[in-house]
């Protein structure tokens, strides 16, 4: 039901409400700076670029033109098909209801809760759908595409940083750097 609203333009934000009611905002309440359009909330915003993208879906916005209509689409049209649009579809539902909480109940916005909700609601719903017996299975990567990573310590002399390089202590930042 929700899809369809998004699809058909039913769902009230901003930059509808502002046509028929004078000085109403038009900007986006995630992120502040755009006019609040279906598709900038749930595709454009910044919030909502990196839901998708950081969620089970992995999946990164490529045009600034996308549409809600296109973005349904490409799900539906990917080898998991439904598997993805029912996860995005939730993705969306609880953007809206994180959305709908900043607006109403004043609450900050969260990515990492919204992603962790539409999960959860998608293992609580979409597995017994499918007939799937283990909700811990990950959806939409498989064992052998799924990469084992792990923590090393860096070599004797050397500093590890969160952006990535190695720094050699004796030699300082200047003549060191290995990226």
């Amino acid at each position: 039901m929700f899809a369809w609203r998004l699809l058909s333009g039913a769902i009230t934000v901003r930059s509808a409400i502002s046509k028929h009611i004078p000085n109403t905002p038009s900007e986006c309440p995630l992120c502040g700076f755009s006019n609040a359009t279906i598709d900038h909330l749930f595709i454009h915003c910044t919030i909502a670029l990196s839901l998708p993208f950081a969620s089970p879906l992995d999946y990164r916005v490529q045009r600034t033109t996308l549409t809600i209509q296109e973005l349904f689409s490409e799900w539906l049209n990917d080898p998991l098909g439904m598997k993805k649009f029912c996860f995005g579809s939730t993705l969306l539902w609880c953007l809206w209801k994180a959305r709908n909480d900043v607006i109403f109940r004043y609450k900050d916005i969260n990515p990492a809760q919204i992603i962790s909700v539409a999960t959860n609601l998608n293992c609580d719903f979409l597995y017994p759908l499918a007939g799937f017996e283990d909700p811990s299975v990950p959806l939409f990567k498989t064992p052998a595409t799924m990469v084992t990573t792990s923590w090393s310590p860096p070599p004797s002399g050397f500093i590890n940083s969160v952006f990535g390089c190695r720094i050699h202590v004796s030699q300082g930042i200047n003549e060191s750097l290995e990226i």
